[in-house]
């Protein structure tokens, strides 16, 4: 089945919004623990970095089908590769690939485990990583080639 980018594109555009409008609240600073947010954050920009990755591919043919492989489903390392084999650079993606790859491939921004160990980034820096994907990408769509 062939994949229409702009869908994946829209909702990591979503999900981007949603988790500035998250972490920019500030009711949650007044919170005891602001772990949840944390995790709910990062698992937002999981799931963002890798549909920007999907809408990419889909611009240039690649189908649902391939996409949602078990080889590359939730592998954003795996997933920039490919983008950057097909013309992805210079996106902001590397930063959010470094940052993110690991705890999304195994589901640790979901599930959270009692010895887990999380790093973190400038807010600024990852808000702009994501601006410069989403234009990359968003400048992709206008292009459909293999």
């Amino acid at each position: 089945m062939s994949l229409d980018p702009t869908e994946p594109y829209s909702v990591a555009k979503g999900y981007v919004q949603s988790a500035h409008a998250m972490m920019s609240n500030p009711h949650r600073l007044q919170t005891p623990d602001d772990t949840p947010f944390y995790l709910a954050f990062h698992m937002l920009c999981g799931f963002a970095t890798e549909l920007y990755f999907k809408a990419f591919l889909g611009y240039k043919g690649y189908t649902d089908a391939e996409l949602r492989h078990h080889s590359i489903r939730h592998d954003l390392a795996k997933l920039r590769d490919l983008c950057r084999s097909k013309g992805l650079f210079d996106t902001g993606g590397d930063l959010l690939v470094d940052l993110l790859a690991e705890k999304h491939k195994t589901f640790e921004y979901r599930y959270m485990r009692s010895t887990s160990v999380f790093r973190a980034v400038d807010l600024q820096a990852m808000f702009s990583a994501f601006s410069s994907l989403d234009r990359v990408v968003g400048h992709r769509g206008q292009r459909s080639e293999r």
